[in-house]
């Protein structure tokens, strides 16, 4: 069984500054947490298919983890408000430390021979019976002791207008505020890593460490007149790797799948970037609004996989790929256009690129165990997949509302255009159309203020390269529900799929292609349900 313990604490405190509108603030923390350990056996039986024979594999494993980790820390911040300029400032320093010990330990007990090697949930009686089947290449220790030391400053800009009421009071109204982060943060970080091996007090031992630089400024732009509000933001972060990327880790367990650690891994580094303007109208009820957003990015982290064609194994390892961007750009409307505005309309679209950069799979062969050096000297360069997506997407809704009584039109219709530098890449133009109605109805008191609903939606797919995807479906759900006790308790009955013609094939698309699902469901079915609301009146 699993046992988790944890504690965790803080002390702090704040006060105002001996002069005006600044204020200050200490403050200290501390955790830890402690995972008894929690073993897992498992058996399996593996038939390899190989070009130069067939071969069984038989894994009887088990596995003892279990980690313990602390962390303790201070901070002071200050800050000050310039009242006039309508500025502020602010300054904080951070020091944190952390550390943490974790044991990963699996043996290979059908190594040992005899019953080991066709009975699972057995341990042998000795602990020198059990260091012998020590699954060196699966088995790790590791402590890590992390010093981060942050600083942050800030400042802020707020704009204001004198304004006068009714009353010919004067008071100061928002019209929109800047503000500035430059957050500094420095890592040292250490780790020392071992792997056991078969002979009893004996490790294989790694040490590494690096100090991380991270500079993430963040500018956050408002403004708002009486018809228009804006807003800007631009950032910049880095995502460092962790810790156990530094030392040459790998998986084997899984005869058909090995990973590696790459120890040259770089820090990723993202900007983002994005614009938004609200318009509202004053003759006419009618809002829109435009948007722009871009992110892109340096060192990005993929996973370069190769294909043992002997075996039908892979094998995969992370690395830096750069030339991804994903920009784009939207906007929509919302508009009342009836003077007794029962009738709404919303519509909203966008235009999206997304340029993908990714690491294509590679065909080697090689037997038994294999090493990173032997990949680099077969691929000493990677193949990467570019794929060039340019989305579409274009939503109108119409809303009419008149008493007890709502209806709705919907029309969709998304686009998605992929083209790629590879031979084997299939192109890709496909479409997709939604287009239905929607009503709800409430009976008067007299007729027992039931609530009928139904939807009818129409969903069309053409352009993909499965004839089971391109298809054309219609869906049509109903229901009707009676509210009791002050509407606390609803009652529902409803009917899902009644033409049952709802597939059971979904479907995933993604920057490097798309991919096509099954599962089991029920499509067409009828539910009864009940549903209480538990409310409490606050006290006066």
């Amino acid at each position: 069984m699993r046992k988790t313990f944890n504690a965790s604490g803080r002390i702090g405190f704040s006060n105002r500054t001996p002069w005006d509108n600044g204020s200050y603030g200490l403050g200290v923390n501390a955790a830890y947490e402690r995972t008894n350990p929690s073993e897992s056996f498992s058996f399996d039986r593996t038939n390899i298919f190989s070009t130069d024979g067939d071969k069984l594999d038989l894994r009887n494993r088990y596995g003892d983890n279990a980690t313990w980790r602390y962390n303790y820390g201070a901070d002071a911040s200050t800050g000050y408000f310039f009242t006039k300029p309508q500025i502020s400032l602010r300054l904080s320093f951070n020091y944190r430390q952390m550390m943490q010990h974790s044991d990963n330990l699996n043996y290979r007990l059908d190594s040992i021979g005899g019953r080991y090697a066709s009975e699972a949930f057995i341990l042998p009686s000795t602990y020198d019976s059990l260091a012998v089947a020590t699954d060196v290449n699966n088995s790790y220790q590791y402590n890590t002791l992390s010093r981060y030391y942050r600083t942050t400053f800030g400042i802020s800009k707020s704009f204001v207008k004198e304004v006068t009421n009714a009353d010919g009071e004067k008071r100061t109204q928002s019209r929109g505020s800047i503000h500035l982060f430059l957050p500094l943060e420095i890592a040292d970080e250490r780790i020392d890593f071992w792997r056991p091996t078969k002979t009893i007090g004996r490790t294989n031992q790694q040490t590494a460490s690096r100090t991380i630089r991270t500079f993430n400024p963040n500018l956050y732009f408002y403004w708002n007149t009486k018809r228009t509000e804006w807003t800007a933001n631009i950032q910049r972060y880095e995502d460092p790797n962790s810790l156990t990327s530094l030392v040459d880790m790998s998986s084997t367990s899984n005869p058909l799948y090995f990973s590696f650690n790459n120890p040259s891994l770089k820090t990723a580094c993202h900007y983002n970037f994005n614009v938004r303007l609200d318009v509202k109208c004053d003759s006419i009820p009618l809002t829109y609004w435009v948007k722009a957003d871009c992110y892109l990015g340096t060192n990005y982290v993929g996973s370069r996989r190769w294909y043992n064609s002997k075996t039908g194994g892979y094998v995969s390892m992370e690395d830096n790929v750069n030339g991804n961007v994903n920009s784009k750009a939207s906007a929509g409307l919302n508009w009342q256009f009836d003077k007794q505005k029962r009738w709404r309309l919303t519509m909203d679209g966008f235009l999206q690129y997304h340029r993908s950069v990714d690491f294509a799979l590679q065909t080697v062969e090689f037997d038994g165990t294999p090493t990173l050096e032997q990949f680099h000297t077969l691929t000493p360069s990677p193949e990467l997949s570019t794929v060039n997506n340019i989305n579409t997407n274009l939503r109108l809704i119409l809303n009419y509302k008149y008493k007890l009584f709502t209806a709705g039109l919907i029309g969709r219709i998304d686009g998605r255009h992929s083209r790629s530098n590879r031979e084997d890449y299939q192109d890709l133009d496909a479409y997709e159309y939604k287009y239905g109605v929607n009503c709800t109805y409430t009976t008067p008191k007299h007729f027992g203020s039931f609530t009928i609903a139904t939807d009818y939606n129409i969903f069309v797919r053409r352009g993909y390269q499965s004839s089971e995807i391109n298809n054309t479906t219609n869906a049509w759900n109903a229901s009707i529900s009676k509210a009791f006790m002050k509407g606390s308790l609803v009652a529902k009955l409803s009917a899902y799929d009644i033409l049952h013609q709802v597939s059971n094939i979904g479907y995933s698309v993604n920057a490097q292609g798309y991919t096509e699902r099954r599962y089991n469901s029920i499509p067409r079915y009828v539910m009864f349900s009940l549903a209480y609301r538990f409310t409490k009146k606050p006290k006066k």
